[in-house]
């Protein structure tokens, strides 16, 4: 991989990232941006608070928003009323990012990039005109010599999401949002993320529809980030959005034919597995759960949308 040279040769790029009540985990992950091979004065960083309550704006403030090495990148804080989930920021903050950013970074608020990172995402973006996204390589943030995720696959036919992990550049259906650079011009083109989503699969439904405008979208190994690969804080409201957003997905951007064959498949092969994996995890029937399941299959195929009000959506990130 042909490498960007320092200076003015390094374009502006902006950095986008969602939070919710990880003050601490922000930190560290803002604080690798600054020890990147890159220049400081090339970077800014925008994050985006969902109404945390640990004082995570606060803290960023008093840490980042008036320096005192003036070496450092940028960083903004915009400071929302609600939690609007993970992937909603992005349309919201990118209308205060820098108008000289060409490239955006998405990432999540618990990742430590390594040193190169932004700089071998860049070059790859750079370096490959068509790409219109590029993907870091996740590696678990305690053996980071294990690959979380990789190139991600769509098999349409199955309803099948997978990833391919590689050591070298390879071109892929979609990546993992816990850390990926795209042209600025391809998102506005696609018009953003899409809201519906909330959380959970909003990567695949954003890269499809940004190869479907002639753009390809690429996995970098080079590119690494530690992910320290989120517990999550409410696991009813992930079960819903996982189950439901699935539907939601192959409704939306499924090939026609494949389309027909994926909501058989979801019928005939998926809910007997989630309803068994349930009965097999559990040692037994858990009604909570399976009331869950239920509904987010219900709601999935009578076209629910977005955020749901009830007692298991207020906890997502």
């Amino acid at each position: 991989m042909a490498e960007i040279k320092a200076g003015e040769n390094c374009p502006y790029i902006s950095i986008v990232i969602p939070t919710w009540n990880r003050k601490k985990d922000l930190i560290d992950c803002i604080d690798s941006v600054q020890r990147q091979n890159y220049p400081q004065k090339k970077i800014e960083v925008v994050v985006y608070d969902n109404a945390s309550t640990d004082g995570t704006s606060k803290a960023m403030s008093h840490k980042y928003i008036n320096p005192k090495d003036a070496n450092k990148c940028r960083v903004v804080v915009i400071k929302s009323v609600q939690n609007i989930g993970t992937s909603m920021p992005f349309n919201k903050a990118i209308r205060r990012t820098d108008s000289k950013s060409e490239f955006v970074i998405g990432m999540d608020d618990d990742v430590v990039l390594e040193r190169d990172c932004i700089r071998n995402l860049v070059a790859t973006i750079k370096n490959n005109p068509e790409a219109g996204v590029v993907g870091a390589r996740s590696v678990y943030f305690e053996d980071p010599g294990k690959t979380a995720y990789g190139a991600g696959r769509i098999n349409w036919w199955l309803t099948k999401f997978s990833h391919q992990d590689s050591s070298k550049l390879i071109e892929c259906d979609y990546v993992i949002g816990c850390c990926f650079l795209f042209r600025k011009q391809a998102f506005l083109e696609v018009g953003g993320i899409d809201p519906d989503y909330c959380t959970c699969h909003w990567e695949m439904d954003f890269c499809t529809r940004i190869k479907r405008c002639s753009y390809k979208i690429f996995y970098q190994p080079q590119a690494v980030v530690r992910h320290k690969v989120s517990v999550v804080n409410n696991k009813r409201s992930r079960l819903y959005y996982l189950y439901r957003n699935k539907l939601m997905i192959i409704r939306k951007v499924a090939p026609p034919l494949a389309k027909i064959s994926s909501l058989l498949v979801y019928v005939v092969l998926w809910i007997p597995k989630i309803f068994g994996e349930s009965l097999i995890y559990h040692k037994g029937l858990n009604r909570a759960e399976m009331k869950i399941i239920l509904k987010s299959v219900v709601d999935g195929f009578t076209g629910v949308r977005g955020r749901i009000s009830g007692q298991f959506s207020d906890q997502v990130h």
